[in-house]
């Protein structure tokens, strides 16, 4: 039997002229048309027992890019090849970021089927490594802390920065940014709060307070992937989740984005959000029909770029809300 392998591209014709062409040089090729239809690909036929040996996928697709494909793959599946391919002026820096992240190969575009073939033909031969065989598991998760977001509308008549200060040394307030929005001006992030004593946090913490006009807490809950894709995050998590270089822009600018989901797509949703580069922080709200996340880029014309073109169009999004964090002064630290 040949050697499996799929094609990840979001151009239908392109992915099965290049499906088809494998298929001619004796390849058992498969496809997906996005990275979160190639993790659940790749799950589904090491499940069945009948793994693919190699995985070919665009270095740009509409939801986690080929590189971060590559790094969700690898960490659960160490001896799956992934080979990514990228356009001729992008290929030589592609190229190091798959080197960095553990990709076996990049391949410039337009891609050469027969030479293709080859070069996985090679990968799949070289070694005895097993592309069904899941990495050690960390164990079970530890059990987060409770945490909730508190989205606070200010009164104009009160002081911003002396509110501002004051919440900050609340009880459970972990972070207190200034944000500007048509509405709110407080985001806070409660950590040890559990949701049970949210309504008793707000009243004693904000009902009545100076500056406050109203608030809205969002009890915080992490959506439970889809059984096929919980062993990738807990893999990406486990090798890259705490090391900035691998999942961080750079930058002095920062928004909040409230997003309202379709709760069938929240899961899903939030596999793809978590490897954004610009994602510094994401959670699920006890809701289950929104997700809270903090974006970080190098000004905030980039973020709303990121957003339209990143976020926006993702599929299960129903409404996306940016509060954008009042900048960075020279000291570092964020003002009004």
């Amino acid at each position: 039997m040949g050697v499996r392998v799929l094609v990840v591209d979001h151009e239908v014709a392109a992915r099965r002229r290049l499906v088809a062409a494998l298929g001619r040089l004796g390849l058992e090729a498969g496809e997906a048309a996005d990275g979160l239809a190639a993790l659940y690909a790749v799950e589904r036929q090491a499940r069945s027992g009948a793994p693919f040996g190699a995985v070919v996928a665009q270095a740009v697709l509409p939801d986690i890019d080929g590189v971060k494909l590559l790094a969700l793959l690898k960490s659960r599946y160490p001896g799956l090849r992934v080979v990514v391919t990228a356009p001729a002026e992008t290929a030589a820096p592609t190229a190091e970021l798959v080197s960095r992240w553990g990709g076996d190969a990049c391949v410039p575009q337009p891609v050469e089927p027969e030479r293709l073939a080859a070069q996985v033909r090679d990968l799949t031969g070289a070694t005895g490594a097993d592309p069904a065989r899941a990495a050690p598991g960390a164990g079970p998760a530890p059990a987060a802390a409770p945490g909730a977001w508190v989205l606070v509308e200010l009164d104009r008549a009160g002081d911003p920065a002396q509110l501002r200060a004051a919440l900050a040394g609340a009880t459970g307030v972990a972070v207190c940014d200034a944000v500007r929005d048509e509405r709110f001006g407080l985001v806070l992030r409660l950590e040890g709060v559990p949701a049970a004593d949210l309504e008793a946090w707000g009243k004693r913490e904000l009902a009545g307070r100076a500056g406050v006009k109203s608030y809205e807490s969002l009890a915080a809950r992490t959506p439970e992937p889809a059984d096929e894709l919980r062993g990738f995050l807990e893999g990406y998590v486990r090798e890259h989740g705490a090391d900035p270089e691998y999942r961080r822009v750079a930058g002095r600018s920062a928004s909040y984005l409230v997003v309202d989901a379709h709760p069938p797509a929240l899961a899903d949703l939030y596999v793809r959000l978590y490897v954004l580069d610009e994602v510094l922080a994401i959670d699920g709200v006890a809701d289950g029909r929104r997700l809270m996340l903090l974006l970080q880029g190098p000004d905030a014309g980039y973020l709303r770029r990121r957003i339209e073109e990143r976020i926006r169009p993702l599929e299960g999004v129903a409404r996306v809300r940016e509060l954008r964090v009042v900048p960075f002064d020279e000291d570092g630290e964020r003002g009004r």
